[in-house]
Formats: C-alpha cells, structure tokens, sequence
C-alpha cells in the first residue's frame, strides 16, 4: 500500500481536485459561448451572473439561437457555462433548459457515419494527392487506434514506441482524455497493429525531438480540410465528419468478430 507521502506527491501531479472537474478545453469552449452570451445581451458576464433575471435571458438567448439556425452544442455549453462560473445557480434556470430540452426532442442529432476501411483509404488518398501527408498518415493512426478526434492532434513524438521487430505493434500514450480526466490517470496505452498503421507512425515520427506533435495543423484546420475532401469525393449528403473515423474503426472491428466487450476495452 502507498504511503501518505507517496499518495502526496502522486496527487500533486493529478493537481487539484477542482481544476479536474472540467477539462482546459471545455472551458475554452465555455469561454468562447460565454463571449457570444455577451454580446447579445450587451451585459457583462460577471453581473449576469447575480441578476435575479438570468433564467429569463438565457430563455431568450436560447430561442434566438434556435431562431438563427445556430447548433445546439452552442446552447448547451453557453447554459453549462453559466452554471460552471456560478454553481449556485443549478436547478435555478428552469425555463432555459426546457427551452434546450424541446430542442433535443425536435431536432434529431447527426450522428458521424462510420467510415469503411476502404473510404478511410479514400480520404487518405486525397490527402496525399492534395500534399496533407501527415494528416493522411494520422487518419490511419486514428483508425488503427479508435482514437478520437481531439487525441490525434495531441499526440507528441514522446507519447509513441515504435516497434523493433516486425511481430510487435506499435504502443500511444495518451493523456488529458476523456477517460483519463473521469479516473485521474496520467496516460492510457493503445496499441497499433496494422501495417499501415504502424508505417504511418514511422514517417510521423522520423525527425521529431521528444516534446514535438507528430501534427502541427490545428484540429480546427483539419475540420476544414476533411470537409473539402468529403465534398470532393461527392459524400455530402451521407454526414461523414472527422468523428466517423471512431465510429468506422469500431463499427469495422465489430464486423471483423469483435465482441462488444473487447471494443469496450479498446475504444476506452
């Protein structure tokens, strides 16, 4: 059993118990509908907050948005904002949440389509033809390793070790996910056993001092450039986003004999 002072010292690395309830970029994303909440009620931030009418304007802030045409994530994370800023007020905005919950309930969600391994190398294909190399060699990475969007573009040369012999897969380290944040780990291991794969790992990494992304283009860039090459392949009306690549994979695993169990385990 650990002592006090290993516990101490462990814990000290995780930080405090307040700053993991939410992660950096959530509150970027906070931050960012927050910015927008302002300028439509032209009311600072910190005295919204303590305004006895808040539910009411967020009730109207709410509508316009759905009125605009604007996505529901922005609803949600402009609400979840209010409350992560002002705890207090849980429970307190009744009608702004029944507003968002109507909006659920008629509006349906676009789910990513999975993407076959065969479309998957498609994509790569015109990424290579269109000279985004490395974000073509990632997209497999992503593939071989149910990774999600926002993890891909995290990867650093010091969280992967390549294999030195032929039957061993490549291993990723990944941190501040999603799983890791909910059960205070530091890293979670995926291993990468595809050729492919593998490969694709090699020229990411050839070259790379330790702290160094294995891709620089931004997540936000990407999101761009995977929207261009969905239209150039003529998929628009068949909602394939970036997140299809996590779907794919698994939805792939699934059909080559994987239990449900075994893609619990891997897609973490």
């Amino acid at each position: 059993m650990n002592t006090k002072e290993e516990r101490r010292t462990e814990r000290q690395k995780i930080g405090k118990l307040t700053e993991q309830q939410v992660s950096q970029s959530t509150k970027g994303r906070y931050q960012e509908a927050l910015k927008d909440l302002e300028s439509f009620t032209k009311i600072p931030l910190s005295e919204l907050l303590h305004s006895s009418g808040v539910d009411e304007v967020l009730a109207s802030y709410v509508e316009m948005l759905w009125e605009d045409g604007e996505p529901k994530v922005k609803a949600n994370y402009t609400l979840a904002g209010i409350q992560f800023h002002r705890p207090s007020l849980k429970g307190q905005l009744r009608q702004s949440w029944r507003l968002l919950s109507l909006w659920n309930k008629l509006e349906e969600p676009r789910r990513a389509t999975p993407l076959s391994p065969s479309l998957l190398l498609s994509f790569a294909g015109v990424l290579l033809q269109w000279q985004w190399s490395r974000l073509a060699c990632l997209c497999t990475v992503g593939y071989a390793g149910l990774l999600r969007t926002g993890e891909m573009f995290l990867l650093q040369r010091q969280h992967v070790i390549l294999p030195r012999t032929p039957d061993q897969s490549a291993v990723l380290f990944l941190v501040n996910t999603k799983t890791t944040q909910r059960n205070l780990l530091q890293s979670e291991k995926v291993l990468i056993k595809e050729k492919i794969a593998i490969e694709s790992l090699r020229y990411l990494c050839a070259g790379l001092r330790k702290e160094d992304f294995l891709v620089t283009t931004s997540a936000a860039k990407f999101r761009s450039v995977w929207k261009d090459v969905v239209q150039h392949l003529g998929l628009q009306d068949f909602n394939y986003l970036p997140y299809s690549i996590r779907r794919g994979a698994a939805t792939a695993a699934y059909n080559e004999g994987a239990t449900f169990d075994e893609l619990l385990e891997r897609g973490r």
